[in-house]
C-alpha cells in the first residue's frame, strides 16, 4: 500500500497531467433533443458544423454541449457532435466555443536538501548522484487548467 507521501506525489502528478491535457479523452457531448420532433438519424457526415445560424430555414432540434482539454483538436470535437447530433436526425449544428482557464489547488511533497543515492562514473571517478529527500511536509500549488467549452444548437432544415 503506497505511503501517503507517495499518494500526494500521485494525486499532484495526475492533476499536472490533467491539466496539461496529456492523453486527455474527448469527453462525449451531452445531446438534449427537443421531444417535440422525432426524426429518423442521419449520418455524421452529412451533419454541417457551423459558427453561425445558416441563412436557411431550419428547426431548433435539440443541443449540445461538452467540455473538453484546449489540446483537443477541434477536428475531433466536431467528430463527436456530428456523431451525437447525427442521432437525432440533424442537418447542422451551430457551434459556440469558448475558451476557459480556470485555477485549481493541489498538494505536493515538499523536498528538502539533496540525499546521495550512490557513485556515478567509472572507479575512481567520484561522483555521487542525488536525489531531493522527501520531507514529509505538503505544500499548496495552483494549477491552470485550460479547456474549451463547446455549446450547440441542433438544427435541421425545413423541406420546401
Amino acid at each position: 500500500m503506497p505511503t501517503n507521501h507517495l499518494r500526494v506525489a500521485l494525486a499532484a502528478g495526475f492533476a499536472i497531467a490533467l491539466a496539461a491535457g496529456c492523453a486527455a479523452p474527448l469527453m462525449a457531448p451531452t445531446l438534449v433533443r427537443d421531444p417535440k420532433f422525432n426524426y429518423p438519424a442521419t449520418e455524421a457526415k452529412a451533419v454541417t458544423i457551423y459558427t453561425s445560424p445558416p441563412a436557411a430555414d431550419y428547426e431548433v432540434i435539440g443541443g449540445v454541449r461538452t467540455r473538453v482539454p484546449a489540446t483537443v483538436p477541434m477536428d475531433q470535437v466536431e467528430a463527436a457532435v456530428k456523431e451525437e447530433a447525427a442521432k437525432i436526425g440533424a442537418s447542422g449544428v451551430v457551434l459556440i466555443v469558448k475558451d476557459i482557464v480556470t485555477e485549481q489547488k493541489v498538494q505536493r511533497p515538499v523536498t528538502g536538501p539533496q540525499q546521495p543515492i550512490g557513485t556515478t562514473g567509472g572507479p575512481g571517478a567520484g561522483g555521487v548522484a542525488a536525489l531531493p529527500a522527501q520531507t514529509g511536509r505538503t505544500e499548496e500549488i495552483t494549477i491552470r487548467v485550460h479547456e474549451k467549452e463547446i455549446t450547440g444548437v441542433v438544427i435541421r432544415f425545413k423541406k420546401k
